[in-house]
């Protein structure tokens, strides 16, 4: 993978935007995401970055670009993207002991990401940490554990989407079979195919969240299936076959679920919860037992 931004020559400065947010009166760089500009620490960006060190090492023309007198370097990134990677790297609370839990799990995802791509190890290690404890699951216990995290986050499936494709740009095979699983649990069939948008604070609605890659989509909408076969075949028996055409081009007879009837998987994870803090043992080893078949049936997922 390419790990060198890319430059674009400056636009008239005229038309540049400074952050209200991420700006450094004294700063030494001023970095430009789009038409916005962001004064910081040219020091603390090559420490954390190696990427960023190499560029700021390469020798500069004469005529190189400034903004106010500070030298101006052109990212090709999105600038609500790259405001939240530079205040990652240049405020002390996203440091190796700082308290992240304010961030959303889309801001973790956008961070994991641009961390990877431009080498900051630390941060990477610290943005993906909470996904692990939430989507990495070998066992029982561990998928138990995450659900009530991704419960307390509050989670939706467009998170879970966000996940996987987290994981596949990010080498990270290990969140796959939970991310997959809760994708297929809690989306219905149209927003697996043709994505899903959430309500903002703001009223606003975020854009279309979907699969990057639309084999994705089909292997979520294939185990989505082999969840109401599985765990539920009598629902089978209530739902209509409908012969419709796979992402790939090739025909699939799948069960459509009704989205507003989907089976409760979260129900039966909250049961598998409750019994445990109650020590209910035939209720937990029943629900152990779906848990255990429910991780084997995802399993494959972080293969391929």
């Amino acid at each position: 993978m390419n790990t060198q931004p890319c430059h674009h020559p400056a636009p008239d400065t005229a038309n540049l935007v400074p952050s209200t947010t991420t700006w450094f009166s004294d700063g030494s760089i001023v970095v430009q995401a789009e038409n916005t500009v962001f004064c910081v620490y040219k020091g603390i960006l090559a420490r954390s970055s190696p990427v960023f060190a190499g560029l700021f090492e390469l020798p500069q023309p004469l005529d190189s670009p400034t903004y106010e007198g500070v030298p101006l370097v052109s990212i090709a990134e999105s600038a609500e993207e790259m405001e939240l990677f530079l205040k990652a790297l240049q405020e002390w609370r996203y440091g190796e002991d700082g308290d992240i839990t304010d961030l959303t799990l889309a801001d973790l995802a956008v961070l994991a990401r641009l961390s990877l791509k431009y080498m900051v190890d630390a941060l990477f290690s610290k943005v993906t940490a909470p996904l692990r404890r939430i989507y990495r699951a070998t066992t029982v216990e561990e998928y138990l554990d995450g659900v009530k995290l991704a419960e307390e986050y509050q989670l939706d499936g467009g998170d879970h989407i966000t996940i996987v494709n987290l994981a596949r740009r990010c080498w990270l095979p290990e969140l796959l079979p939970t991310a997959f699983y809760l994708a297929a649990a809690t989306l219905g069939v149209k927003q697996i195919l043709n994505g899903c948008i959430r309500v903002l604070e703001s009223g606003d609605t975020s854009p279309m969240i979907t699969f990057d890659d639309p084999a994705d989509a089909q292997t979520c909408l294939v185990r989505k299936q082999e969840l109401c076969i599985t765990f539920n075949p009598q629902s089978l028996l209530l739902l209509p076959t409908t012969e419709m055409t796979g992402l790939s081009g090739q025909s699939l007879n799948v069960p459509l679920p009704d989205p507003e009837t989907a089976i409760g998987y979260g129900t039966e994870c909250r049961m598998a919860k409750d019994a445990a803090t109650r020590s209910e043992k035939p209720q937990l080893v029943h629900a152990s037992t779906w848990c255990r078949k429910m991780l084997q049936c995802f399993r494959a997922c972080g293969g391929g």
